[in-house]
């Protein structure tokens, strides 16, 4: 190995983790409000800790930013339970206290000289969510 230590950075730990500080225990399930903030940390990721972003891929053909990795690991994190869509129109989805802790603590021990910035990115999101920027 060489001066860096190689970390392997899974996209759902990222997503997780953000989701986690965000602190939200309901959230907007809109595809538009999430992949456009995500495409957003995704823009000062790359500037700042590339490596945390660096396999997502958005598109710009639609009318806010896509990305097809964000999408699956959404689906993801609600089979494992982390997130769930459990209102008659999934209009938002749910992450239970315990399941933002497992999230935190998964990045600390994962993902620890990112944790400022998953923090900042996760408050942008809950800052988004209450501004009623959700559709």
């Amino acid at each position: 190995m060489g001066a860096k230590e190689a970390v392997d950075i899974a996209p759902d730990d990222v997503v997780g983790a953000v989701l986690g500080y965000s602190g939200l225990s309901q959230f907007s399930s809109s595809k538009k409000f999430l992949h456009t903030n995500f495409y957003k940390f995704y823009r000062q990721g790359m500037t700042q800790c590339p490596e945390l972003f660096d396999q997502f891929v958005f598109s710009s053909g639609e009318s806010y930013p896509f990305s097809r990795l964000l999408e699956r690991v959404l689906i993801r994190l609600q089979v494992a339970g982390v997130i769930v869509a459990d209102n008659p129109k999934y209009r938002a989805y749910r992450m239970e206290k315990e399941e933002r802790r497992h999230m935190i603590a998964n990045s600390e021990r994962r993902l620890p000289k990112y944790i400022p910035v998953l923090k900042r990115f996760g408050k942008t999101l809950a800052k988004a969510q209450k501004a009623g920027a959700s559709e």
